[in-house]
């Protein structure tokens, strides 16, 4: 059962008890990833030596995944010889928690503690600040498969960066009321646009590779896609989050994301995975 109390400390006797032991004086980032990925209730932790990553899956379609660094931690351990450690729980419970004292938690606390000791616990955070300890146990569950997009194993992928603001920008101008957005990236002029497809109107927003809102464009031939509109609306937060995106598409269509995410000193990335809308064919 999920629980909070404004007393108390570790219910584990012992740190001998723990699989994975976080502690950290700053929790902005490890705060904004969380909410960058906040688009629906049960998430995955993968926990490895080189950090964490925070998984949210849509019906098979959609994945996002924030890569939250071991350095970002100021103690970062996994205990009793694991090379990794995985689990379900609920990502809405553990923001909740962070978010106790308004969007002013991240300052308001000094130090943050992560617990986690095996299959059937619980996960639980201890925060510190102004002479308040609040503790907050958010229940794990049976882990389910991951999808993998298998973008590493594709070729022919084309590659962009954009600096974040030109794509707000460009969604800003596009109808998200519409079912389907398209992007379409060529070598050939106009280079990028994106599309909206609604009742009436068509919305678009273009953009050469020479515009100052390009850093790379490695594109070697002319490849669009459609995807829903509702799957595009979950990575909003990340896009709003991140000062630059690398947009890429491989031969399927697939699109992938990956946002920075900048709070000083630290710099993370957030994956965004897609899949696009199947082409209707018609039977003759």
């Amino acid at each position: 059962m999920d629980s909070m109390s404004d007393s108390g400390d570790s219910v584990y006797n012992g740190y001998d008890q723990l699989i994975l032991l976080l502690k950290a004086s700053d929790m902005r980032m490890f705060h904004q990833m969380l909410k960058s990925v906040n688009f629906k209730d049960a998430a995955t932790i993968v926990a490895s030596h080189n950090g964490l990553k925070v998984i949210v899956e849509e019906s098979k379609c959609v994945q996002m995944c924030a890569f939250i660094q071991a350095e970002i931690f100021d103690e970062y351990q996994l205990l009793d010889d694991h090379d990794s450690v995985s689990f379900r729980f609920s990502l809405h419970r553990l923001l909740d928690a962070l978010n106790i004292y308004g969007n002013s938690a991240s300052s308001f606390f000094s130090s943050f503690e992560l617990q986690y000791a095996g299959y059937g616990s619980s996960l639980l955070m201890i925060m510190r600040g102004a002479g308040v300890v609040t503790t907050c146990k958010v229940s794990t569950y049976d882990l389910e498969d991951i999808l993998d997009f298998q973008f590493r194993n594709t070729e022919n992928i084309s590659k962009v960066i954009l600096k974040s603001s030109f794509l707000k920008e460009s969604f800003f101008n596009l109808d998200f009321s519409s079912s389907e957005l398209e992007i379409l990236i060529s070598p050939d002029p106009p280079h990028i646009c994106f599309s909206s497809f609604g009742n009436a109107m068509t919305y678009q927003t273009e953009c050469s590779k020479k515009s100052e809102s390009v850093d790379v464009f490695q594109v070697s031939r002319t490849q669009s896609s459609r995807f829903k509109t509702t799957l595009i609306k979950t990575c909003m937060r990340a896009l709003n989050a991140s000062s630059n995106v690398s947009l890429r598409l491989d031969e399927r269509g697939f699109l992938w994301f990956q946002f920075m995410i900048e709070i000083e000193p630290h710099t993370s990335f957030i994956d965004y995975f897609c899949s696009p809308e199947e082409e209707e064919t018609v039977d003759n």
